[in-house]
This record gives C-alpha cells, sequence and structure tokens, in this order.
C-alpha cells in the first residue's frame, strides 16, 4: 500500500461479511461481491491460482483519517495426494508455524466471486455437530457447478 509513517491508530475492528462492488476500468459496474468470514477464495499468483481460507475481515483507520478493508488469510496447499474414492486433490491449511506467505492483505486482492467449493476432510474424530479443528485438510470438489 506504499504507506509509511508511525501509526497514530491503534483500533481494528472485526467483521462476519464484507459486501463491496468492483467497477470497470471505466468506473462502471462490474460485479458485486460478498464475502464471508471462513469463505474460500481463489486467488490469482504469479505461478497460477493458488486457494486461501479467509479468517479474518477487518477495518483499519489510517494517519490520513481514511479507513482500510483487510483481509487474514490461511493459505491452501495442494497435497501429493488426493482422495482415494473422489479422486480430488487433497489441500492442507497453512499452519500458524509457516511464515512462508504473507496472511494479511488489503481487500483488493480478491477481484473476482469465489469460483471453487471445498469440503472438510472429515476424519473419525469429527462430529455430526462439529468438524476436528486439527484435522487441517480439505477435498477440492471438483464436480460442484453452477447450475444456469
Amino acid at each position: 500500500m506504499q504507506k509509511k509513517s508511525a501509526l497514530m491508530y491503534r483500533y481494528v475492528e472485526f467483521y462476519k461479511q464484507f459486501s463491496y462492488t468492483l467497477l470497470d476500468d471505466n468506473g462502471n459496474f462490474d460485479s458485486y461481491l460478498k464475502l464471508h468470514s471462513g469463505d474460500i477464495v481463489q486467488i490469482q499468483e504469479e505461478n497460477g491460482l493458488s486457494y486461501a481460507i479467509i479468517k479474518a475481515l477487518f477495518t483499519h483507520k489510517y494517519n490520513d483519517d481514511l479507513v482500510y478493508a483487510f483481509i487474514w488469510l490461511d493459505w491452501l496447499r495442494e497435497c501429493s495426494i488426493s482422495d482415494s474414492i473422489l479422486q480430488c486433490p487433497i489441500y492442507e491449511i497453512q499452519t500458524a508455524e509457516n511464515m512462508r506467505w504473507y496472511r494479511v492483505y488489503p481487500i483488493s486482492l480478491i477481484d473476482s466471486l469465489p469460483k471453487v467449493h471445498f469440503v472438510h476432510r472429515c476424519q473419525s474424530t469429527c462430529t455430526i455437530d462439529s468438524h476436528d479443528l486439527s484435522n487441517n485438510q480439505y477435498i477440492k470438489n471438483e464436480f460442484y457447478y453452477i447450475a444456469i
């Protein structure tokens, strides 16, 4: 964001969801986005598509008195194995110790509707009421589609 100075405001506000409109280069309506904490989004990188879970949505008031929106991401990395029945790839959530990728980005990083669907790879430790959060594996559902 090219901001250089000491932080005067320490106030950060967290949200369950963000809704915003994307405009094209001419300022015309392009699309409407609604992001929720916990959504999995796809992000175009220099090496192709990557996936991440939105851990938090928050705003911060900067020294110029403007409020900026940010996302906190947990990146997903593809494992070398796939689901034996569905033959879909398995992804794991970035661990807290893994500092390879940054986690906080401006909201402008997400510039399209989520076009991917993941499901938790439940194990015997998951119950009907809740997932075992120590199990950090997700299956990329390649059979998911949007009916027209």
